[in-house]
């Protein structure tokens, strides 16, 4: 944006307002990537599918994934962790207190009780997110690091 009150539209400022204050999405899609890179438990039903848990063995890592970047993700659907939500408004609609309650679910989840306005402008805001061509974020790795010491 650099300076230029023109780079996105109204509505997708009023949805950074959301994202960054109500909604409280940037309590975890914060920086310049929109991750804090760390794991949490979002109340996804996937009784079998045990997240950070199954390598830690640590209880409170149960349904535990990673937060993705929100770089580029109109290119990048399903969404979620498992492909459970074919679109972005099903997205910020799970995010509007509809997630299964456990001992496990992350605190910083709180329900914002977003509008159908709010909704709209959230989804321009994270439209905004999205490169015109010059920088895509690929499917898969490009190269992969090979084993052994230098």
């Amino acid at each position: 944006m650099a300076g230029d009150d023109q780079a996105i539209s109204p509505l997708a400022r009023e949805g950074f307002v959301l994202f960054t204050g109500k909604a409280g999405c940037a309590d975890c899609h914060s920086g310049w990537r929109f991750t804090d890179d760390t794991f949490h438990d979002v109340g996804l039903p996937a009784p079998e599918d045990t997240g950070r848990y199954r390598f830690s063995r640590e209880p409170g890592d149960r349904f535990a994934f990673k937060t993705p970047g929100l770089r580029n993700l109109a290119s990048r659907a399903p969404y979620m962790h498992n492909g459970s939500m074919n679109t972005l408004d099903a997205v910020i609609r799970h995010y509007n207190g509809n997630w299964l309650q456990r001992p496990t679910l992350s605190p910083l989840l709180r329900d914002p009780h977003l509008s159908e306005d709010d909704i709209t402008a959230l989804l321009s805001f994270l439209d905004s997110l999205n490169s015109d061509g010059g920088t895509q974020v690929p499917d898969t790795a490009t190269h992969t690091p090979q084993g052994g010491k230098p």
